[in-house]
């Protein structure tokens, strides 16, 4: 009868055993898996620094992604462009010639997107320094019309001049999109 009993007993260990060893997988993959939820932007993208040229400047900016690099129809450089379908990143450099500045560039390129087929533009201009140097950033959010869907879109863009090249950088993205929002605020401004 006593061995009847052990064996008894080492059962119910055994079954016990199996239903925390079950337990224990299934919460482990709900663990691995994130329940479904959205992953962070540390957990989507590589980020890293591109390097940047044009003239006697050479920069390296901190991107989620590295960017693409193509000659500019003028010949004065490269523009270097990256996108998902989170964010699209764009940096061009313009030679600092005819008293172009940060200042005038940004406002150049302020003056530009009005004139695009946009809607309820919002503007926001402030000045900030990178590496020592004198930089403007605009934040822009403005409704842009896309085969016949709204889409509200913000735009984050620095202009700064470094060895003879005005540089600006631009970050664009859905407004709403949480990855995006986070991606361009890991990496804005992150130059060397």
């Amino acid at each position: 009868m006593d061995i009847v009993c052990r064996k008894h007993d080492l059962g119910d260990v055994m079954n016990g055993m199996r239903k925390w060893a079950a337990a224990a997988l299934l919460t482990c993959s709900l663990l691995t898996a994130g329940c479904g939820s959205e992953p962070t932007a540390l957990q989507e993208y590589s980020f890293g620094y591109t390097q940047m040229k044009a003239g006697q400047s050479e920069i390296y900016v901190m991107t989620p992604f590295q960017l693409g690099e193509m000659k500019r129809n003028d010949g004065k450089g490269y523009i270097y462009i990256g996108e998902d379908s989170h964010l699209l990143a764009i940096a061009e450099a313009n030679p600092a010639e005819d008293g172009l500045t940060p200042e005038s560039l940004a406002e150049r390129a302020s003056t530009l997107l009005k004139q695009t087929d946009i809607s309820d533009l919002q503007t926001k201009m402030t000045k900030t320094m990178i590496n020592g140097t004198s930089a403007v950033v605009i934040d822009n959010t403005y409704v842009e019309s896309d085969k016949g869907r709204q889409m509200r879109q913000v735009s984050k863009s620095l202009f700064f001049e470094d060895n003879g090249q005005v540089w600006h950088i631009r970050f664009l993205y859905h407004n709403g999109d949480a990855l995006g929002t986070e991606a361009i605020d890991y990496v804005f401004g992150h130059i060397k």
